[in-house]
């Protein structure tokens, strides 16, 4: 039976819906889906809350359908990219953008997982507090500069397992940062042209190649972790790849632990099946507990308010006793 199993986070709106046949999907050879990537995405970024919250308040994650419902109409003219927006408008109601400094989106197309992370190189300067080490601290920006690191630049940096080149991401992402910002009241000059008002460098990182056709959603999670595991310095190694290829080199993409892919499907498995057994239990007693306040209420309302034929049986009770009294 194709049950449910689990619920993450277990509290809250926006929870990942887990049931059996998503189990599969982490068997060898086989495609992981969009439920296994946004939990995993989600359980990480709950981790991150626990052992770093100051990072974890830095991070927006987008949904797995964000940019399939951004760039859903395939046309790249004024109109297309507005109805674009459109589509995916609200999903921003509750949080400003702007006052992030990781923006994560993962990208599924023709059956290929990977992701694009949006880099704030400004994140401190609009009125947030700056962290120390943000690339807006003058140590920072001196050491970007030493790295050749831009200093206000937006950077769209693409983590795919196979290599290839993603400059149409860069211009969707730039494109509606745009018109995110236009619509939530964050442009300057809202008539200016995109083009002419927003710094968004593209950068490919130089990250390892997955071994087959299968484990490019796998290699999504293993990026993602690895990069908040430091940002800032997988941020520079990123720039660095792209400054590489420039001079015929690369960055070495051994610092993103590639050994450790193999066994990330047992452990994905591990981890649902070990949150599972929490969060039955959990269920389990929330259930009980749902019943137990049922039949208190139910007894409070028979205290409160006797049924009728209590009542009579009552009655006929005092009237027996009535007749007993008048037959002595």
């Amino acid at each position: 039976k194709d049950e449910q199993i689990l619920r993450y986070p277990f509290e809250g709106v926006g929870g990942v819906t887990l049931l059996n046949s998503d189990l599969w999907r982490l068997d060898e050879g086989e495609f992981l889906n969009d439920t296994v990537i946004e939990f995993g995405l989600k359980h990480m970024l709950e981790k991150i809350k626990g052992s770093n919250p100051e990072l974890a308040s830095q991070i927006h994650l987008f949904s797995s359908f964000f940019y399939k419902k951004l760039t859903e109409f395939g046309d790249r003219s004024e109109k297309g990219r507005e109805k674009g927006y459109n589509n995916v408008k609200k999903w921003t109601n509750k949080v400003n953008l702007f006052e992030k400094r990781y923006i994560v989106v993962p990208i599924n197309e023709y059956l290929h997982w990977y992701m694009a992370i949006i880099v704030s190189q400004s994140y401190g300067s609009r009125g947030q507090a700056s962290t120390q080490g943000s690339p807006s601290s003058p140590r920072s920006r001196q050491h970007g500069k030493e790295r050749g690191m831009p200093e206000d630049e937006t950077l769209v940096i693409v983590f795919d397992s196979l290599q290839s080149s993603h400059g149409a991401v860069k211009t969707v992402m730039r494109d509606y940062l745009w018109l995110e910002a236009r619509d939530k009241g964050q442009l300057r000059d809202p008539e200016r042209n995109t083009r002419e008002t927003a710094k968004v460098l593209h950068v490919d990182a130089n990250v390892p190649i997955q071994p087959n056709h299968c484990d490019c959603g796998i290699y999504l999670l293993h990026f993602f972790d690895r990069f908040f595991s430091d940002p800032e310095a997988f941020t520079k190694l990123a720039w660095v790849s792209k400054v590489g290829r420039r001079r015929a080199e690369k960055s070495d993409s051994s610092q993103w632990n590639p050994e450790l892919v193999p066994t990330r499907r047992q452990e994905w498995r591990t981890t649902i099946l070990e949150l599972s057994e929490e969060w039955k239990v959990k269920r389990a007693a929330e259930e009980q507990e749902k019943q137990e306040r049922k039949r208190r209420m139910k007894k409070e309302q028979h205290q409160q308010h006797p049924s009728p034929r209590g009542l009579r049986s009552g009655l006929n009770h005092e009237t027996r006793e009535g007749e007993d009294d008048h037959d002595d």
